[in-house]
């Protein structure tokens, strides 16, 4: 079964009408009949054609590139909350007040977490009692103690530039801690596969209650999410047997959708701090009013 070719592209050869798009076949066919006309060889004219084949691929190239690292960029803005670039120079005084006025709500973050992780040793006993007094030790002899410490040294001037990191480092301590428990629990144990759960209650306190800007609690999250899977691989094993499997991908499940979930909670709230601070500053400095409008809305 043979094709006819359409009169449109029947100067073009073979080559050109396989793998250009049909939209721009017109144009090179144009060019192919005004380099002939002009007197050029076929072997010329089909040089100038390759020459214009390329020219339009750079060009597609180019383009896709452009949209890509706008769309990287936008992706970016999403994931770390920041002032438009005309507005930058509110970056430091932005994180000094976001400081302050955090300071009270980790405070009462600090103790209720605290009291959350002293109280949920009682669970140690039935869940876990062969590491119960290790778990206690963890409990009881660095979370809670740091937990403590953390909360004084905030009423202090020399720490309180430190308070994130503070917090960043609480949130970490703490699901590492829930992880060890979890390694040194046995397998009969109902601790062994349900205390995973301890990991998504400190997700939730990292992500929305120590106030954490966006970056810091991600990073955290993950480093307690490592975790947990270095333990349930390489300590529980738990690829060995098709139970252990469903029970870790089950886990994982609902571990990783806590994550997502607070990393959104935690960007958004970072997000209306900054669009906070923006309006009240604008509120006290009219004159850059203007100036912010010129640039990309918060």
């Amino acid at each position: 079964m043979t094709f006819k070719r359409s009169n449109r592209d029947k100067n073009l050869p073979i080559w050109v009408n396989t793998i250009v798009p049909y939209e721009y076949k017109a144009d090179l066919n144009e060019l192919y009949n005004r380099w002939r006309h002009k007197g050029f060889s076929e072997s010329e004219t089909i040089f100038k054609v390759i020459q214009a084949l390329l020219s339009l691929l750079f060009a597609t190239v180019r383009m896709i590139v452009c949209d890509l690292s706008d769309f990287i960029s936008r992706i970016c803005f999403f994931l770390s909350p920041r002032f438009p670039k005309n507005l930058e120079f509110l970056e430091k005084s932005f994180l000094y007040d976001y400081h302050a006025r955090s300071i009270k709500y980790v405070r009462i973050s600090q103790v209720a977490g605290f009291l959350a992780y002293a109280l949920f040793g009682i669970l140690d006993i039935w869940c876990i009692p062969s590491a119960r007094e290790q778990a206690w030790i963890i409990r009881y002899g660095l979370v809670c103690p740091i937990f403590l410490l953390a909360f004084v040294l905030s009423f202090f001037k020399f720490a309180k530039r430190w308070l994130h990191f503070t917090s960043c480092f609480l949130f970490v301590i703490a699901g590492v801690g829930i992880s060890v428990m979890i390694a040194l629990s046995a397998p009969e144990e109902i601790g062994y596969t349900t205390y995973y759960t301890g990991l998504i209650l400190t997700e939730i306190f990292g992500f929305t209650l120590f106030r954490l800007r966006f970056i810091e609690a991600s990073i955290a999250g993950f480093l307690i999410f490592l975790s947990y899977e270095i333990v349930a691989l390489f300590v529980q094993e738990v690829l060995s047997s098709y139970e252990s499997t469903i029970i870790f991908v089950n886990n994982n499940f609902f571990f990783v959708t806590a994550f997502i979930a607070g990393m959104i909670a935690c960007n958004h709230l970072e997000h209306y701090a900054r669009r906070d601070y923006l309006f009240r500053y604008l509120a006290e400095n009219r004159n850059l009013k203007e100036f912010y409008l010129l640039g990309k809305h918060y």
